[in-house]
């Protein structure tokens, strides 16, 4: 008799677990890619996105899903998609379910304008302007003309350059030689704006942020950058073609983030900016870091 209690519980988990649908297993992955997110674990992220394979994603298995399981598993993707930006391969997938959203007629201007993001800053240009005609009458930017550069297999650190207004971004590289001030910003951050307002308005510090230093962000908005760049009357404004072309640097997390580098190498670093004092605290700390990479205020 025990052992056929046994032999009833364990039919009775199985068909549980079997009855669990796809709107289960996707939000199960949803919620654990999340966390790993929170916690800018990139390896658990990875192996996490391996869990949604690629027949989950294909035409036929996604038509049999129910909306509940469609938004749950483009959820899920988006999220990787976000946490790892580099990867064209998760721009693609997410593709995929939102392909499936439009084609149910269950989308959202929302979806249209991440799903454009998603595409542009894992390089995906023609995907995203295909997206940008197909839904004309969604407020989309434009993508500039990428103008491809050369040597892309070098060490240098590579970016793109905005030209003529914005309509045009060069693929250069920037070479890691010498002493350099790199500050990672998102354009319309208030204290990234705050730090450039002091930094190019101090008598010491602008010339040898002008002539030592450049701002870098990560996301891929070229009228923002070409507006920065007209602001301060300032060249050395670029985006940043991939994270992974700048190892050491977080590129997305906390703006304005300042690094002091010589010959590539980062040397010293702060995050953030604060006025309370004048500026004071956060200007002594790049005193410091220009100090540690040798280059002395007159």
């Amino acid at each position: 008799m025990k052992n056929v209690n046994i032999v009833l519980f364990l039919l009775t988990t199985l068909f549980v677990a079997g009855c669990a649908g796809p709107e289960v297993r996707f939000g199960k992955i949803f919620q654990d890619i999340s966390a790993a997110g929170r916690k800018h674990d990139n390896e658990a992220i990875n192996r996490l996105s391996s869990l949604i394979n690629a027949e989950d994603l294909s035409q036929k298995r996604m038509s049999r899903y129910s909306d509940e399981a469609v938004n749950v598993i483009y959820d899920a993707l988006l999220n990787i998609a976000l946490y790892q930006p580099d990867e064209e391969r998760y721009a693609v997938r997410l593709e995929s379910a939102f392909k499936e959203k439009v084609r149910r007629g269950k989308y959202s201007g929302d979806n249209i304008e991440r799903m454009f993001n998603v595409f542009v800053m894992s390089g995906l240009f023609n995907k995203a302007i295909a997206l940008r005609q197909e839904f004309p009458d969604q407020s989309l930017p434009e993508v500039p003309e990428i103008i491809a550069g050369a040597g892309l297999e070098s060490a240098d650190w590579w970016v793109f350059k905005v030209l003529e207004q914005g309509k045009k971004a060069k693929l250069e590289s920037l070479p890691k030689g010498g002493q350099k001030i790199i500050m990672v910003m998102r354009p319309g951050c208030e204290f990234a704006g705050m730090a450039a307002d002091a930094i190019f308005a101090d008598p010491e510090l602008g010339p040898v942020f002008r002539s030592n230093g450049l701002m870098l962000t990560r996301k891929f908005e070229p009228a923002d950058v070409e507006a920065i760049k007209k602001q301060f009357n300032y060249d050395a404004v670029y985006i940043a073609r991939k994270s992974s072309d700048f190892p050491g640097f977080s590129l997305l997390r906390i703006s304005p983030t300042f690094y002091f580098t010589k010959d590539g190498k980062i040397l010293d670093e702060f995050s953030g900016w604060s006025n309370d004092d004048g500026g004071e605290y956060a200007k002594n700390k790049i005193r410091k870091g220009l100090s540690a990479i040798g280059i002395n205020q007159k």
